[in-house]
């Protein structure tokens, strides 16, 4: 590598993203680029070619309407999870059940035992089955804490591995003091003083695109009320917003909201 300037030749992958750099002696800042690989999306798993990020606009909806997928498809995406192994046509592993145990288990064992020093293994399964059980809750450490039978700092330390490794992903609440943005674009949530929520806000230049996510294949225009609050953010305007839903078909809600099908996102 010192004697090929040439940038790209190789590649080191690994599924142990907490040890991959822990015994390289040299720091490689500005020789080596990060790259973190998720689960696969929806968009590669139905053989899209559009890569952009997701944003409820026309022309985006536009660009992402062929994708047909239909209900039991997407529900059986969910149920294996995204993982390329259990999507393979000629895998073996039928059984996702047996597989996501097996992939916990060695997680436990490979990743997070050097990492957290966990002596107590029981505690930190439980930690885990709660932060599953908790999505798209608000964080509370407290509850966390309770059912796990820990205090509050060591569920705190306990969760920086689980989000870093990629498993856990902590969702900010949307404030309008930050002087950059480093992630493109970005997404938040939003609650106010008087308990208005919004599922997702994203952001994107001056824009705000308010998202709510619901199970109803048939949304109302209650559910979006809650939009109206993003008028009064000083410095920012309200873009089109969308209730993602197990609707068939894209259809405008009201004049700035469109109903996407899930299987659009």
């Amino acid at each position: 590598m010192d004697e090929d300037k040439t940038k790209g030749p190789f590649y080191l992958t690994g599924s142990q993203s907490l040890k991959l750099m822990k015994n390289v002696s040299e720091s490689l800042a500005g020789r080596a680029g990060i790259i973190k690989m998720l689960g696969l999306s929806v968009r590669e798993l139905a053989k899209s070619a559009y890569r952009e990020p997701f944003l409820p606009t026309v022309e985006q909806m536009s660009a992402n309407d062929n994708i047909d997928i239909d209900y039991s498809t997407l529900v059986s995406y969910i149920h294996k999870g995204f993982f390329p192994e259990l999507h393979e046509t000629e895998s073996d592993l039928k059984d996702r059940a047996d597989y996501h145990s097996s992939y916990f288990q060695t997680y436990i064992e490979k990743d997070i035992k050097d990492v957290l020093n966990i002596q107590d293994e029981s505690a930190f399964i439980k930690f885990v089955k709660a932060c599953a059980s908790l999505t798209s809750e608000m964080l509370n450490m407290s509850t966390l804490a309770e059912i796990c039978g820990k205090d509050a700092k060591t569920v705190r330390a306990w969760l920086s591995v689980p989000e870093s490794s990629g498993l856990v992903y902590l969702l900010e609440p949307y404030h309008n003091n930050f002087n950059k943005r480093m992630i493109k674009p970005p997404i938040y949530y939003y609650r106010d003083a008087d308990k208005n929520e919004i599922d997702l806000i994203i952001e994107n230049g001056d824009y705000l695109h308010p998202v709510e996510i619901k199970t109803t294949s048939d949304p109302k225009k209650s559910m979006v009320s809650a939009f109206r609050h993003l008028d009064n953010i000083p410095t920012k305007k309200v873009g089109t917003g969308a209730v993602v839903c197990l609707a068939k078909d894209q259809l405008p809600l009201t004049d700035n909201v469109w109903i996407l099908p899930a299987r659009m996102v």
